[in-house]
């Protein structure tokens, strides 16, 4: 309510519980998938590389159509400003 956003499907309505968990643990999908790569590498500056992960995941939003995010894709949902 402070930033005046609020989370709809991609109905415009709002979304279910189940919809919301979905859509955190997807957010989780970069930075699990980044630790796991990072734990396999070898204790060399390759391990740096683990990072771009979570970046790809959050950049994706630069190269979507709607601005929307991996979470908000995989999850049906989009982010609005509350009037």
């Amino acid at each position: 309510k402070t930033w005046r956003i609020r989370i709809v499907g991609d109905d415009s309505h709002p979304i279910a519980r189940k919809t919301a968990l979905l859509r955190y643990l997807a957010a989780w999908i970069g930075p699990a998938a980044a630790l796991a790569v990072y734990a396999a590498l070898p204790a060399t500056p390759l391990r740096r590389f683990a990072l771009l992960i979570v970046v790809f995941n959050y950049a994706f939003a630069l190269v979507d159509r709607e601005g929307r995010f991996l979470h908000d894709r995989v999850a049906g949902t989009r982010v609005v400003r509350d009037a």
